[in-house]
């Protein structure tokens, strides 16, 4: 849902105005970081963060942290915006979807036991609507970025899918 927002903010307000709102959002994210790292409650994400962080994580909400930084590499480095829309919806749809419907699958991704087959999939089938968008260059993007959400092993897949978007798209397949 909040990629599906971020794509309405950036339709609506504008390439700068959204790197503006993420820049804004990554800081308040940081001040939050820093709060629950000193043990002290913030209300209402102290109850977003028990609903929808992972456990085990390295510091209290570092999934959405990285999230927003991810969306502001993708604003930041890519200048079309069907690109930066498409972008997103991988980060978002692709990416949510995979761990949907990976929770539930029984095939585990070689030399990586905490993903799916079936997730990976999902990745791929949610983004291939993006043709609609960027036409044939979202068959290998959605290839791409569903192996780069697979084999994100020790690295937070809410960076290494946007690096491998705007990576693609500077040096690739532009739009």
């Amino acid at each position: 849902f909040s990629g599906l927002l971020m794509i309405l903010l950036f339709i609506t307000y504008g390439r700068y105005m959204f790197m503006l709102i993420i820049f804004l959002a990554l800081v308040l994210a940081s001040i939050i970081v820093n709060l629950r790292l000193q043990n002290k409650r913030v209300i209402i994400f102290d109850w977003f963060e028990q609903k929808f962080e992972r456990h085990n994580t390295r510091f209290p909400w570092w999934g959405p942290t990285f999230y927003l930084l991810g969306a502001l590499l993708i604003a930041t480095f890519l200048s079309e915006p069907k690109e930066i829309v498409s972008s997103i919806f991988i980060l978002a749809v692709g990416d949510g979807f995979s761990t949907l419907i990976g929770l539930k699958g029984r095939h585990k991704v070689p030399h990586n036991d905490k993903k799916t087959i079936e997730g990976s999939i999902a990745f791929f089938i949610v983004c291939l609507p993006l043709y609609l968008v960027i036409g044939e260059v979202a068959f290998p993007l959605a290839f791409l970025t569903s192996l780069t959400e697979a084999y994100s092993i020790k690295l937070e897949d809410n960076l290494t899918i946007p690096v491998v978007c705007v990576l693609f798209f500077r040096l690739i397949g532009g739009t």
